[in-house]
């Protein structure tokens, strides 16, 4: 394998995913790419530090802002919404995980096209606080490459 350096952050994201095996790698990137068209300006932050690999949409850096979660578990992929609590849920597809946290399994492939999913991600990015900035050019960072560069992070 390639050492990461010699990669690019989408290709370094591409090899993450493929390590999820076909079926996961095939639901996940469908569920990442619902998300950008829902959330075009926000930056992706990928956390594999407790060795689930999870990609954090947000309007800036930091976690604390995440809009919704790509989680990648060992037999499925979830949306996770940090602020769900706040969101309108009329087909009542979210599940509380805990304090504010709300999920939604993605259970197979096409799932994501389903009406009331796009409906969830674009509720998410309306009622997102911060909302993302129309004008940012959306970036991939990693965690672990931020943590590096902000003492204290």
């Amino acid at each position: 394998m390639n050492d990461r350096s010699d990669l690019s952050p989408l290709q370094r994201l591409d090899a993450l995913i493929d390590r999820q095996g076909p079926e996961l790698a095939a639901i996940g990137r469908e569920a990442l790419r619902a998300v950008v068209q829902a959330m075009p300006t926000a930056n992706r932050i990928v956390d594999e530090s407790d060795g689930l690999l999870r990609i954090h949409h947000t309007p800036g850096m930091s976690l604390d802002h995440t809009i919704v979660t790509v989680s990648f578990h060992g037999y499925w992929v979830t949306y996770d919404f940090p602020q769900g609590d706040r969101m309108i849920d009329y087909d009542e597809l979210l599940r509380r995980a805990n304090k504010g946290m709300y999920h939604y399994v993605i259970e197979g492939p096409g799932d994501v096209k389903d009406r009331e999913v796009e409906w969830l991600l674009n509720e998410a990015a309306d009622r997102a606080d911060p909302p993302p900035n129309p004008e940012n050019h959306a970036r991939l960072y990693f965690r672990e490459d931020l943590n590096q560069k902000l003492p204290g992070a």
